[in-house]
């Protein structure tokens, strides 16, 4: 168990897997949530298969829409990319949810 670090090539410590680079790059960073999640299936392949859940935990002043991108992008690459078969390669984590790490 542990954070994502960044370049999402490994887990540690508790990170930032995807820097916040301003209000004005927010699209740009969901994009590379989305990559990140990608690279994250591409490297654990065996513990991928089948995991569709994972946490979204934010720090800080995050605005709600910055919230709602991140789901959206730890969800799938493009929308309905889950409806016809979870296991394909734009469907990343479905069931992501907002919460707190303890």
């Amino acid at each position: 168990r542990g954070s994502v670090q960044l370049g999402c090539r490994a887990v540690g410590a508790e990170a930032m897997t995807v820097p916040d680079v301003g209000a004005e790059r927010e699209r740009g960073d969901a994009t590379a949530l989305a990559r990140c999640m990608q690279a994250i299936r591409a490297a654990w392949p065996d513990e991928a298969r089948g995991s569709r859940r994972v946490l979204l935990s934010v720090r800080g002043a995050t605005s709600y829409g910055a919230m709602l991108r991140a789901l959206d992008a730890l969800r799938e690459t493009e929308p309905g990319a889950c409806e016809a078969d979870p296991d394909a390669p734009g469907c990343l984590f479905p069931d992501a949810v907002l919460g707190v790490q303890r």
